[in-house]
């Protein structure tokens, strides 16, 4: 429908991600990262600790615990990244994704 100047290659376009930040510091959760066997994930962005969950009923993201000041999105791959080009993804052990 409209452009994106910068895509990332790394998921499709319309994967959805649970957008999660804290200050400068941004993560995905993609949602083809959880399952049956991983519903939630508990992690930390800063010194930050939130808890990201799976609804297999509404097939959506959503965090369910948050330290004050954890924002977070519920967006497309291609949004978030291209909004976010440093965004790291969790269980990445590689670092930011780049654009490519």
């Amino acid at each position: 429908m409209f452009p994106v100047s910068t895509a990332s290659k790394r998921f499709p376009n319309k994967e959805r991600v649970l957008g999660v930040w804290e200050g400068d510091q941004y993560r995905a959760y993609p949602e083809s990262g959880f399952s049956a066997e991983q519903p939630s994930i508990t992690d930390t962005i800063g010194a930050k600790k939130f808890t990201v969950a799976y609804d297999r009923k509404s097939h959506s993201l959503r965090v369910t615990q948050a330290d004050e000041g954890v924002s977070w999105l519920y967006s497309f791959w291609f949004a978030w990244s291209a909004l976010h080009p440093e965004t790291s993804v969790y269980g990445d052990a590689h670092g930011p994704v780049t654009n490519r």
